[in-house]
């Protein structure tokens, strides 16, 4: 029963970033502004950090 709610969590996650880097990817030319670089790699150190921490939970 706790598996789910992580499951859950995780791919709303992934939804997340994955919709984020669509908008990205598809605006590429007119976002190469350097805030939205680091915010990208700031939402990518977060969700790594999160999936690490869910894993050293579980351990």
């Amino acid at each position: 029963m706790l598996t789910c709610p992580k499951k859950i969590y995780q791919h709303v996650l992934d939804c997340e970033r994955n919709r984020f880097y669509h908008v990205v990817e598809a605006y590429k030319g007119e976002l190469q502004h350097e805030k939205v670089l680091l915010a990208s790699q700031r939402m990518d150190r977060t969700i790594v950090n999160w999936y690490r921490y869910q894993h050293y939970k579980s351990n």
